[in-house]
């Protein structure tokens, strides 16, 4: 691990945090935790995601063009909406596979959290479209 990333580790304490506000093995609590990794996303999107994001307009411009695509069609009924619906959940597989290569350049603990957060958002939507679909139709 190269020394500027050794002070970033998820083992290793932030040293920006109040001593009180970790838990007895040295982790911080839960909202400080929360905090934390949103200013460390925050700080590495700014510093790499300009490079990221010209590298790939295609899916750059898939996604939300088809949300877009999507609300509108939210006015229209029948097969319609079905396709647009099916093509949006296509367009979303296709960005996350032209993006599953990154996955190469992370040790074996990153790519697990990775993955385990992929199948919880996945998973997550399924709940929530299921709780969507049993309130429209009681």
């Amino acid at each position: 691990m190269s020394p500027e990333n050794s002070s970033n580790s998820p083992d290793t304490p932030d040293k920006q945090s109040h001593p009180s506000a970790k838990e007895p093995d040295g982790r911080l609590k839960f909202w400080d935790n929360v905090s934390a990794t949103y200013k460390y996303v925050r700080e590495s999107v700014k510093a790499e995601g300009k490079r990221i994001r010209k590298s790939d307009p295609f899916t750059i411009w898939l996604v939300p063009s088809l949300a877009v695509v999507l609300a509108a069609t939210s006015f229209a009924h029948g097969m319609l909406r079905t396709f647009v619906s099916f093509l949006a959940l296509v367009s979303v597989f296709v960005y996350l596979l032209m993006r599953v290569g990154i996955m190469r350049s992370m040790n074996h603990r990153q790519v697990n959290i990775i993955w385990h957060m992929l199948m919880a958002s996945f998973l997550g939507g399924m709940l929530l479209a299921i709780g969507i679909f049993s309130l429209l139709n009681p």
